[in-house]
């Protein structure tokens, strides 16, 4: 096995295709942590006190695990506030194990009430995900919400909602938004999600997710860009100059809509969601 093209002292475990280096787990862990602070520092996002949700998502539980771990490390700096949510879906004492938690504040239970078991697209989930985490934040007082989405995942989503002219759902692929005066943000924008995933697999983050999420145009995307950076790369600089869209804001996820409530949350009754949260530091 070759050593990593890093440190050159290290064993490589992981080969990461757009750059062609060789990578042990500690530089690649520096490698997606460095990209976190600058994905954060890029947005402007984080003030001194700043109080921060990090939900593990029903979607992708084993990302927001490695999330909430990148960012408790890079945040002790400063007089931040982290809680991570985890829904009670999951094994708690499991998911519990592999948060770094002597740098996180706050961990507790969530139960919602909602229809999350199934099918839905990124953008679909992101909203679901979002309605009940703004909910929580706007009840506790935290003003940012992170979520663990990709660069892979913004050029997904925007191949799919330009071929399909979903146009309300371009609120899914900005890598920071403001709803309802707190800050929504995407700490991942700058990685790829084929570094993410090793990483997760490799570091033993891994947890199966709750639910599925199909995205119709992954094969698209893979058969244009293969194993090449440009169309990833390139979706980060087509989503500035898309025009601003005469939308109003669905009041329960924060998603553009044109109407008060959006087509999903009206779908699923997230108007009559029920969310319970309780527990706090500790395994059961």
């Amino acid at each position: 096995m070759a050593l990593c093209s890093v440190c050159g002292k290290r064993q490589a475990v992981y080969h990461h295709t757009y750059s062609g280096k060789n990578l042990c787990i500690k530089c690649l862990s520096n490698m997606i942590e460095r990209s976190v602070k600058r994905g954060i520092n890029k947005t402007k996002a984080l003030k001194y006190d700043s109080r921060i949700i990090i939900p593990i998502v029903h979607f992708s539980p084993s990302s927001s695990i490695v999330l909430a771990n990148m960012v408790s490390r890079i945040e002790r700096k400063f007089n931040t506030t982290i809680l991570v949510l985890i829904p009670e879906v999951y094994n708690y004492n499991d998911i519990y194990q592999k948060l770094e938690r002597s740098n996180i504040e706050s961990i507790a239970r969530v139960k919602v009430n909602a229809s999350i078991k199934g099918s839905l697209s990124l953008e679909e989930c992101i909203r679901l995900e979002r309605a009940w985490i703004l909910k929580i934040a706007d009840e506790l007082g935290y003003d940012v919400i992170m979520l663990p989405i990709t660069r892979t995942d913004i050029s997904l989503m925007l191949l799919d909602l330009l071929l399909n002219g979903k146009k309300e759902y371009l609120s899914e692929v900005l890598d920071i938004d403001y709803i309802k005066g707190i800050k929504v943000l995407y700490p991942f924008s700058s990685i790829e999600g084929e570094a993410l995933a090793s990483y997760e697999a490799i570091s033993g983050s891994y947890v199966e997710p709750f639910c599925n999420v199909k995205m119709k145009t992954k094969k698209i995307f893979y058969s244009v860009a293969g194993f090449r950076p440009e169309l990833d790369f390139g979706s980060a600089r087509i989503i500035p100059s898309i025009p601003n869209l005469e939308f109003g804001r669905c009041e329960i996820c924060g998603g553009f809509s044109e109407k008060k409530t959006c087509e999903l949350c009206e779908k699923l009754d997230l108007k009559n969601m029920q969310i319970s949260i309780y527990g706090d530091k500790g395994p059961s």
